[in-house]
């Protein structure tokens, strides 16, 4: 049962694929000392196919770069860069599809469209311009899905989602008489672009039952063109702003989206600093940090993790005193990864601002935070604005997106912003009657975008004064529930910027989280050396093994 009435459903899964490339080489080239770029996805797929290049021959394999990743060109099936074909969508005369979208990418974001049949070929006005010189007639698709959430509807003439983001639209398939008037032979054309940095485009194949396979994508390249524009240009926060959960009443309690609370609801606003740097004594290594912190995940994980250290008694969570104190509530924090010897101690805040520091205090503003452990804390019922700020590169002094996905449960998107973030803008927002930013009621998902503006590294633009602006910020509000206590990730869900130290954690209602698991704490016995609990298999931290169970 649907919120929403559809004939049948297709899956389209977005993904991006890397030539003479693999997930080791690209750690070893991000973690360089000097760092390597890996470069922008070589293709695009859909459900793990590419399409041709309508201009471009199909490259022979370069077995000298196949050599750098252990392959081999003659391992290839006989044929297979001859036999290509495009991705292709079946569709039946006269339905309505539901098409579930998802960001299956590691690295790119995409802006995807139904294209309506030109009369003729889209081309540029001449070899050097990269977008066509007509109009791009694109079908209209309803909005009705974000993460997982049911939405009110939204009619849109394209979609935009990046890695970890899901949407569903309602497609409404032309019928017989529609499709012989049309006279493209029963094929039609779905177009997927790349946004927000330089990458690879894709053509699908929209067929109908009476379709001729010989059809090509109604482009016209000039010679040595490789491809042109399309679909619109990146506009900041797409349509984010005005995504609004489901309000049609009547349905099951699982149609719905538990409501947002409101701005006086919230008990406390934590700010995290995003932001490019230099690594390693060399300063020719790359990371991204949060709050002067790199996430750093230990390989080979370390034989007894934080959670597991919690449980043995040798880490404590934070007492209610001490989470109220400074030591859990800094105000400054210093780059630990820089190559400087004496790096300068940045303030999270303007703190000499005094109607800086009374708009912070109204917006409760309090970190909880412990520097030692690189731990966030959240207890239990709270209900906490995160912000997460697109400080400028301290290599380029410019900005990249960022999909924030956060692991327990789902997070609402109260606000996407443009500029540089204080707590005086942050108030006035809130203190408005009515939302002037257009979200006048956030939905809940669990991946939200940090869009880049100004600054945004695509146009090689740069943030006008970098010591002191932003180049752009997002606050998403997290209501704490101890039905999901435990240790979480907040992350970029761009998996070059997470291996690259994109990530924060998150212990959620610890007080409950120790109360629940005392089970499994070691007995009396860990006063005479104990260091196992109940239960733990060291198996659980390798993949592809068997662990051992509790009677």
């Amino acid at each position: 049962m649907s919120a929403y009435g559809y004939d049948e459903d297709r899956v389209l899964a977005v993904g991006d694929w890397f030539s003479y490339s693999s997930t080791a080489l690209v750690q070893k080239q991000l973690n360089a000392d000097p760092f390597v770029w890996p470069g922008s996805a070589s293709k695009l797929l859909l459900n793990g196919h590419s399409s041709p290049s309508p201009s471009l021959p199909t490259p022979a394999c370069n077995q000298t770069k196949a050599d750098k990743i252990g392959i081999s060109c003659t391992t290839a099936p006989p044929h297979c860069s001859h036999d290509q074909d495009f991705p292709t969508i079946h569709l039946d005369y006269d339905k309505t599809y539901r098409l579930r979208l998802i960001g299956a990418t590691s690295l790119m974001y995409v802006s995807l469209a139904f294209l309506t049949p030109p009369t003729t070929p889209y081309t540029s006005a001449d070899p050097t311009s990269n977008t066509v010189s007509q109009p791009v007639g694109m079908e209209k698709l309803t909005l009705i899905e974000a993460d997982g959430s049911y939405l009110d509807p939204l009619e849109v003439d394209h979609v935009e989602f990046t890695t970890g983001q899901r949407y569903s639209v309602l497609y409404k398939s032309r019928s017989r008489q529609e499709v012989e008037k049309d006279g493209v032979g029963g094929v039609y054309w779905m177009r997927v672009e790349s946004r927000w940095r330089a990458g690879p485009s894709m053509w699908v194949k929209v067929v109908y039952p009476s379709s001729t396979s010989s059809a090509s994508p109604p482009v016209k390249l000039f010679q040595g063109q490789k491809d042109v524009q399309l679909l619109p240009v990146e506009t900041f926060g797409w349509v984010t702003s005005r995504l609004s959960p489901l309000s049609k009443p009547g349905g099951p309690a699982w149609w719905y989206s538990s409501p947002m609370p409101s701005d006086e609801e919230v008990t406390r606003t934590v700010v995290i600093d995003t932001q490019q740097v230099k690594f390693y004594p060399s300063g020719k290594g790359v990371k991204w940090d949060e709050d002067g912190t790199i996430f750093n995940e230990p390989d080979p994980p370390t034989a007894q993790p934080y959670l597991v250290r919690t449980f043995l008694g040798d880490i404590h969570f934070p007492t209610p005193a001490q989470f109220q104190s400074a030591m859990y509530n800094p105000t400054t924090y210093t780059y630990t990864g820089s190559p400087s010897t004496n790096p300068p101690v940045q303030d999270i805040i303007d703190t000499k601002n005094k109607a800086e520091m009374q708009a912070a205090t109204r917006r409760k503003w309090k970190q909880g935070y412990s520097p030692t452990l690189n731990m966030y804390f959240a207890q239990d019922n709270e209900i906490i604005d995160i912000v997460l700020i697109n400080k400028p590169s301290t290599l380029s002094s410019n900005v990249e997106i960022h999909p924030w996905h956060m692991h327990s449960h789902k997070s609402f998107t109260r606000t996407i912003q443009p500029g540089t973030f204080s707590f005086l803008r942050l108030d006035a927002l809130y203190s408005h009657p009515a939302p002037t930013d257009g979200f006048a009621r956030p939905i809940q998902r669990d991946t939200t975008v940090a869009y880049a503006s100004p600054g945004a590294a695509y146009l090689n633009q740069t943030v006008p004064n970098p010591a002191s602006e932003d180049g752009g910020w997002t606050v998403v509000r997290y209501k704490v529930d101890a039905r999901n206590a435990g240790i979480f990730l907040l992350h970029c869900h761009i998996q070059f910027h997470l291996e690259m130290g994109m990530a924060t954690v998150w212990t959620i209602a610890p007080d409950v989280l120790a109360n629940r698991t005392g089970i499994y704490w070691p007995t009396a016995a860990a006063k005479n050396g104990q260091q196992t609990v109940e239960g733990l298999d060291m198996n659980y931290l390798q993949f592809d093994k068997s662990v051992s169970a509790v009677f």
